[in-house]
């Protein structure tokens, strides 16, 4: 066991580090963080979805977005085709223009 911490310690001093590698892997207080425009755009899409979800969830009771989970995971959740068209076209349920 001691011959192993020895070694260790010997192979920690003849390892050569330049300065530039030192500065790289010691720098204090030089945080960096590079994001791809990939991630950019993924980040800001996460936003924009957590955002609406938000919106969604705010106005909708925790019952009913319950029972159209279980009907979508079972694959009888419909919408008739008019009231798509409805609310494509700005038509509110009681049929008046929405903004």
């Amino acid at each position: 066991m001691q011959v192993e911490k020895l070694y260790n310690a010997q192979t920690v001093e003849a390892a050569t580090i330049s300065p530039k590698e030192e500065r790289k892997y010691f720098a204090v207080g030089k945080d960096n963080l590079a994001l791809s425009d990939n991630a950019r755009a993924h980040s800001e899409l996460d936003s924009v979805v957590n955002m609406v979800i938000d919106e969604a969830t705010k106005s909708t009771p925790a019952d009913r977005l319950l029972k159209y989970k279980g009907e979508i995971t079972l694959g009888s959740y419909r919408v008739p085709a008019e009231q798509i068209a409805a609310a494509m076209l700005g038509h509110r349920p009681d049929g008046t223009l929405g903004a």
